[in-house]
């Protein structure tokens, strides 16, 4: 029986299936330091190449693999590299702005990383309001029972059958005795809770027990919540991300002493449609006492897709 070059455990000959050194170097991975790298003097286009060691050597540093391009004039790094998005170039990643233009029909932002007061439709009981305090706004409700102040961003739709996320930095002054929701989708704190699809934080008392937070969803069909051990009350700002994994999960991350730890929800998640453009984002508190609130917001950062054919995708 003939020995084929496809059979397993016979030795590898170049000399034998006349594979030549420029046939082995264009087709097999070179792995050498940088200054080997550098100097070659014969490379072919499509090259693989991997450099190790620890030096660096012009374009080369170690544990990066790089491919000769095209016209075999120069090398192109393939991965784990960082990059800016400030050139028009393999090596940059291309342009940032290319990026933000070609998916602008695919994420819903806005300017809410510095908060303001104009930005949120205001719902208001008596002298409740939403007020510009420099450094952030307050979400502050009168000093009767039941005063409420809801803040909603209005307008646009967003998807929930992909994922999303909202980031916030902010405080409540008081864990009991009070509701407060904030979340996508998130009725206001005033009304009873429906079955629309959202996501978000919520806590409620009425016997003067200090609360944590419970994380809240709603598939669209039933909702439910996930108690966390976050305290409502706090002093100072607390930053939190809250990111909705289509399909998968909800998880609430949040800095603790000694490093950062979430919470996870799994059931009742929306996995499809859209929330609704007469809330895609609530932030609301309400006193149940005769004492006067404040939730303060520092910064509210959302991450989101638009709803399917909100417009169109101009560069398909």
């Amino acid at each position: 029986m003939s020995q084929q070059f496809s059979e397993i455990g016979f030795p590898f000959s170049g000399e034998q299936y006349a594979i030549s050194q420029s046939k082995l170097s264009a087709k097999t991975v070179t792995m050498a330091d940088a200054n080997f790298l550098q100097s070659m003097n014969q490379t072919f286009a499509g090259q693989c190449v991997r450099c190790i060691g620890t030096v660096t050597n012009g374009i080369f540093k170690p544990n990066r693999t790089y491919f000769r391009n095209e016209s075999n004039t120069g090398w192109i790094p393939d991965t784990q590299f960082i990059h800016f998005h400030d050139a028009l170039t393999d090596e940059a990643g291309g342009l940032y702005r290319n990026i933000r233009l070609h998916n602008m029909h695919d994420v819903a932002s806005g300017p809410f990383f510095y908060p303001n007061a104009s930005l949120f439709k205001k719902t208001v009981t008596g002298t409740s309001d939403i007020i510009n305090q420099g450094d952030r706004v307050d979400f502050s409700t009168e000093s009767v029972t039941n005063g409420y102040v809801v803040g909603t961003l209005q307008g646009g739709t967003t998807n929930v059958g992909l994922s999303s996320a909202f980031a916030i930095n902010g405080f409540a002054t008081s864990g009991s005795r009070m509701t407060l929701k904030i979340g996508m989708g998130v009725e206001a704190v005033n009304l009873i809770a429906p079955i629309d699809r959202r996501y978000g934080i919520e806590a409620c008392d009425s016997v003067g027990t200090a609360r944590n937070y419970n994380m809240l969803s709603g598939d669209g069909s039933s909702w439910s919540i996930e108690p966390t051990s976050e305290a409502v009350q706090q002093t100072a700002p607390r930053g939190f991300v809250m990111f909705h994994s289509v399909g998968f999960h909800l998880k609430l991350f949040r800095n603790t002493t000694g490093g950062e730890t979430f919470s996870i929800k799994t059931t009742h998640l929306p996995v499809s449609g859209a929330i609704t453009s007469t809330k895609p984002f609530n932030i609301g508190y309400k006193t149940n006492e005769a004492v006067a609130k404040q939730y303060k917001l520092y910064s509210l950062v959302i991450n989101a897709s638009p709803a399917l054919n909100l417009w169109p995708n101009i560069f398909d």
